[in-house]
């Protein structure tokens, strides 16, 4: 069985040294008193109901936390997180990397926000609309900076506990999303392949049952189209079709 993973993480800022705010006012990195870091990761396997969430220390630390999603990381077969490739996976690295630990190599993500970029025209690509779009719903509330500050400065265990929640409500919603997703986009890994089954096979969700649909000619030559009678996804087979000519 293929190992999906959803993840998400939420950070804080950095504490810094400035003269007056401004859109246009330059911080240099020398001015920083106090380091981002990853204040907690929630994380879902695709076939689990329940949502794991990791969580930095009392001291603020995330050192233990970022042991832990090293190993979960590493057991997955595709890893689905939105914005993953430009922002959770380079935040994981660069805290591994702070804090000397060993790192985790290339890793086989699925980006959603990459995919909905790719595959549709939307009017925003953020995880609350796109939510909103299919009638899935949004993302959970906030109440603006005030949680992070509650977190970051006061070392509110609270704050923290609905920061969790906040991420955990990400990880679902991520989840739903994608699955509502996958029949329309090319998937980056071939989920037939991952979970045992043929190269025939759907590669969005594994299923055998397939209907042909028609050809299609490429460049090295013509090649069967199938679409999936589970998913509906359509894919093309790899392998070029043998012609007879009779004469």
């Amino acid at each position: 069985m293929a190992k999906i993973l959803y993840v998400d993480i939420e950070t804080t800022p950095n504490i810094g040294l400035f003269w007056r705010p401004g859109y246009r006012v330059k911080i240099d990195h020398d001015n920083i008193v106090e380091e981002r870091r990853i204040c907690c990761i929630s994380y879902k396997w695709a076939d689990d109901e329940d949502v794991i969430s990791l969580k930095w220390s009392m001291r603020q630390c995330d050192k233990k936390m970022l042991k832990k999603i090293r190993k979960v990381l590493l057991e997955a077969d595709s890893i689905v997180a939105h914005n993953g490739d430009r922002f959770d996976i380079p935040w994981i690295n660069g805290r591994l990397m702070y804090h000397r630990l060993q790192p985790m190599g290339e890793l086989p993500t699925d980006d959603s926000l990459k995919q909905a970029r790719k595959h549709f025209s939307l009017n925003s690509n953020r995880l609350d609309y796109i939510g909103k779009f299919l009638k899935i719903g949004g993302k959970r509330e906030t109440g603006g900076y005030g949680l992070w500050k509650r977190v970051l400065l006061k070392n509110d265990r609270q704050a923290l506990k609905d920061m969790v929640e906040y991420c955990e409500g990400d990880v679902l919603l991520m989840q739903e999303i994608h699955e509502e997703m996958k029949p329309y986009i090319k998937p980056k890994q071939h989920m037939g392949i991952m979970e045992g089954g043929t190269r025939e096979s759907c590669p969005s969700c594994g299923s055998e049952q397939l209907a042909k649909a028609g050809t299609r000619i490429t460049r090295v030559g013509k090649r069967q189209r199938y679409q999936c009678k589970d998913c509906g996804h359509y894919h093309t087979d790899t392998r070029q079709i043998k012609i007879t000519n009779k004469l």
